[in-house]
């Protein structure tokens, strides 16, 4: 559960609910919520997804995702889009994984031509120690959007954790 106030404007919330449910030794189900926006411009999100655990290291998603927007001059648009991943663990300390984010890239609306963006991300987690993992995201649109994330935590004790990363 997560509600953010950004800029604290008070306009300008952003917040989320997920669950997961473990349903067999090798199958995961989990819903999440989610909002953000002003009142000119607002998305509201619902998504249902699957996973399975296809051996000790490989395990594969599917999320099927409903998606309002509203925006103040065009109205209100509904959409259904979807998202799938892999992970693949090599060692104990390695993980790979990868997704492609809307890979039909649907039509925002039918008065434009404007289409919600597909995005292909690839990332890695290696742990350095039992006290420090080292995480890199890239991900890559379809019209040359492109942002890298790397990032670094370290936990000196159970349950307390620091962050710190990089963007472009």
């Amino acid at each position: 559960i997560s509600v953010i106030n950004k800029f604290f404007l008070p306009n300008l919330k952003q917040g989320g609910l997920g669950f997961t449910h473990k349903f067999s030794g090798t199958d995961v189900l989990g819903m999440a919520l989610q909002f953000d926006g002003s009142a000119n411009l607002k998305q509201n999100t619902i998504a249902l997804a699957y996973a399975k655990k296809i051996n000790e290291k490989f395990n594969a998603g599917i999320s099927i995702i409903y998606l309002n927007t509203f925006e103040q001059t065009m109205g209100s648009k509904n959409n259904i889009l979807g998202k799938a991943g892999i992970m693949f663990q090599p060692t104990r300390s390695f993980l790979i994984g990868a997704s492609v984010y809307n890979p039909f890239a649907t039509k925002l609306s039918v008065l434009t031509k404007e289409r919600i963006p597909t995005y292909f991300t690839s990332g890695t987690c290696y742990k350095l120690s039992k006290q420090v993992r080292v995480y890199a995201e890239y991900k890559l649109g379809m019209k040359d959007v492109h942002t890298l994330k790397l990032g670094l935590s370290y936990e000196p004790k159970p349950g307390i954790i620091v962050y710190a990363g990089y963007r472009n």
